[in-house]
């Protein structure tokens, strides 16, 4: 899972280290998504209600994607339609938002032509330059990290940097602020456009309109912070995330290949414990057992070490139990308020068995460094042979 600890520290690593180096004010921040809507968009209701009625124009619509980009202090960038025909026709665009421009693809889908093209219409939107460069932050896409794309941003001052895999719905600021009521705002714009005009259907051509109409009330200044500040993008905030946020992404977990010293002495840490429970089945007596008063002279509590399951192999996941004596006076508040027995040491998540990876797997990186792109020009030289 992409979404864990240290692919989202990698991912502020490489934030920061711009940041640092480039000094990047908000106006000069760029997220870029893409996104699909549909003619015939999702039932809206009140929560709740089982029976929805609705006018639609057909049982199954046709999907065009958008792709969108904002600063981090509402500098929206026009929206580039992606139509899924063979030729594009200037009547898509009618009542368009002012700006746009249309593309069209067999499958609707962004590829590495489509985004060269887009970067072109970016770059002649926000203006970059070597002396007063953006940074670009998108999904690591292979249609994004194609030599053509990086070579034109190097040369056009666009940092471009990834984020981690599977992690849109946490990091992307898009989707955290405007595309969700973006497409809300599209389906009653289809609705009112529905009862206006009886007997009608929703096709490519008024797709354009309806979102220009959604997008005035959408495109707002605290739609586009609240999507960088919940990101923690802007401000930087690498503490943004919980550790119940990464809890999911803890049963994919693969232990890392070990050395032979380290196998060593996790099986002589494997054998110790193995011999001090297989002495007994229960827990150990009051007279064998480690008192809180050997720790704190001021309790009388006693601890007893609770056996974890058989395929935990480290110490740290044994717990200590506080058995309180049922007479006698109560211990200190303060005493045991830190002693408790973690939920994994009694029933620990299921982990992922270790595999051998057929690819490489994905990771956030600054795609207009040098890295990658000899890394492409090496793959195009073996291409060419």
């Amino acid at each position: 899972m992409g979404f864990n600890r240290f692919q989202v520290n990698q991912f502020y690593d490489n934030l920061q280290s711009l940041q640092d180096q480039y000094k990047f004010k908000p106006t000069r921040i760029y997220n870029m998504d893409e996104s699909g809507i549909n003619t015939v968009p999702k039932k809206i209701s009140i929560k709740g209600k089982k029976l929805v009625g609705k006018i639609v124009s057909a049982e199954r619509g046709r999907t065009i994607t958008l792709v969108c980009a904002m600063s981090a202090t509402e500098s929206y960038v026009p929206p580039a339609f992606i139509f899924p025909r063979k030729r594009m026709k200037g009547y898509l665009l009618n009542n368009a938002p002012p700006g746009s421009i249309g593309m069209v693809s067999d499958s609707r889908f962004v590829n590495t032509n489509m985004f060269l093209e887009y970067l072109h219409y970016f770059k002649d939107n926000v203006q970059p330059t070597k002396e007063n460069p953006v940074l670009l932050i998108l999904d690591n896409h292979s249609s994004h990290l194609s030599l053509a794309a990086v070579n034109f941003c190097r040369e056009n001052g666009i940092h471009l940097l990834t984020l981690p895999p599977h992690s849109s719905h946490k990091m992307q600021p898009l989707d955290r602020g405007f595309l969700g009521p973006l497409k809300t705002k599209f389906a009653y714009e289809c609705d009112k456009w529905l009862s206006s005009n009886p007997g009608r259907v929703i096709g490519q051509t008024e797709v354009a309109q309806l979102v220009n109409e959604a997008l005035k009330k959408v495109a707002t200044v605290n739609n586009a912070t609240s999507g960088f500040r919940t990101s923690g993008i802007w401000p930087i905030d690498r503490e943004i995330f919980s550790e119940e946020d990464f809890a999911a992404a803890s049963v994919t977990d693969i232990n890392l290949p070990c050395t032979s010293s380290e196998k060593s002495s996790s099986q002589n840490i494997t054998a110790t414990r193995s011999t001090a429970f297989s002495t007994s089945e229960s827990l150990p007596s009051t007279s064998n057992a480690l008192t809180v008063s050997e720790l704190q002279p001021s309790t009388s509590s006693t601890l007893y070490p609770l056996p974890t399951s058989s395929h935990v192999s480290t110490v740290t996941d044994l717990a200590l139990v506080v058995v309180t004596p049922s007479s006698g006076s109560q211990p200190a508040a303060d005493t045991c308020s830190n002693l408790y027995t973690p939920l994994s040491s009694i029933q620990p998540f299921p982990k992922a068995k270790e595999q051998t990876r057929r690819r490489k797997g994905k990771k956030s990186i600054v795609a207009t460094d040098s890295p990658l792109k000899l890394e492409l020009e090496k793959k195009v030289r073996k291409k060419k042979k």
